[in-house]
């Protein structure tokens, strides 16, 4: 796995971005949004950007993971006899903004 990671990375440029990648998630953990404001810019500090941007998607959706579990719990599914994804998001998204 380490072989995915540039050749010209230090162990202090690596150390930077695990710093720089867990402040981009606890910003994003308390408002919601803003990981790529923090952790692009800092990353491409110490790496090439098109290795930066690839990076921030696989954090970011292993982040969201996390999310998965709880928004379910949350999600009200009675509005739809699919039950699956596809049917509760199209119901909230056609039905439920015009009904009253």
């Amino acid at each position: 796995m380490l072989d995915l990671l540039p050749a010209d990375l230090s162990l202090p440029r690596l150390v930077f971005l695990l710093v720089a990648a867990f402040i981009a998630a606890t910003a994003r953990g308390f408002s919601g949004f803003g990981a790529a404001l923090i952790f692009l810019p800092l990353a491409a500090t110490v790496t090439d950007p098109k290795i930066a941007s690839p990076l921030l998607l696989i954090t970011d959706a292993v982040l969201a993971l996390g999310f998965i579990p709880d928004a379910f719990r949350k999600a009200d599914l009675s509005c739809s006899r699919l039950r699956g994804l596809p049917g509760p998001a199209l119901c909230h998204i056609l039905i439920l903004p015009n009904h009253k």
